[in-house]
């Protein structure tokens, strides 16, 4: 924890010490052959007694390992729930670094890290924000009238003004979270079929559907750029 209270996040923040230590080691000493190491990865989490259940697929751990890196192995924490983890962690132009709690209540959680933003092209910066302002402006499209319309400020919300949303109410915020964001926390392990996929861009923003992506043939056949830095699918760009 640094001066300001915050701590250093990572997606398996939640996991046991077990599952850090096999994390880690798997990682390091992966073959970099997909089918064997997707093979490998479900032999050794089988053979250290974890279930499908506690473990998420291959490529969506590749995946958080090339955009977190490695997990530092210390006990379970118990701060923040899995479905804030899993929130924090679906950002799609966002690299959370830093977490802390604002107060018990379901999300409440201030945050600092990486960010990305296009104008004419691309661009990266730090950032600080609020985990329920960050989802509604990422992740889903806050300008639809039924979205619009529940934030204190409708009209500026429904013209692509951003303050609309920002400068409503807690309550107003926590409602449109609840009912539009939270629902899908689903599909935090990735999408994985095509189907999957429309049905992720009939509520989400395009750019979330294409980060959920881990897999190369499945980026490519739904005309996404992958990105193996990050292991992940990119929603090209218009020059």
């Amino acid at each position: 924890m640094d001066e300001e209270g915050y701590l250093d996040f990572h997606p398996f923040m939640n996991k046991d010490m077990r599952f850090k230590r096999i994390f880690n080691n798997f990682m390091s000493t992966r073959t970099g052959n997909k089918v064997m190491d997707t093979l490998n990865w479900q032999r050794d989490m089988k053979s250290y007694g974890l279930s499908d259940k506690e473990v998420p697929s291959f490529q969506r751990s590749l995946a958080i390992f090339k955009k977190y890196g490695g997990i530092e192995e210390t006990k379970k924490s118990t701060m923040f729930s899995d479905k804030e983890i899993k929130l924090l962690s679906m950002l799609p132009n966002s690299v959370v670094k830093k977490v802390k709690r604002g107060s018990d209540r379901d999300y409440d959680v201030h945050m600092k890290g990486l960010t990305r933003y296009f104008s004419d092209r691309e661009f990266t910066t730090n950032f600080s924000g609020w985990l329920p302002l960050a989802s509604i402006s990422e992740m889903i499209y806050w300008t639809h009238p039924d979205i619009a319309r529940m934030t204190d400020h409708p009209i500026m919300a429904r013209q692509g003004d951003w303050s609309g949303v920002r400068d409503s109410s807690r309550s107003a915020i926590y409602q449109i979270l609840k009912e539009h964001v939270e629902p899908k926390i689903q599909f935090h392990d990735g999408i994985k079929t095509r189907t999957e996929f429309m049905a992720c861009q009939k509520e989400f923003q395009q750019d979330m559907c294409f980060s959920l992506i881990h897999d190369q043939s499945m980026c490519n056949s739904v005309g996404g750029t992958f990105d193996t830095k990050t292991n992940s699918c990119v929603l090209p760009r218009r020059r």
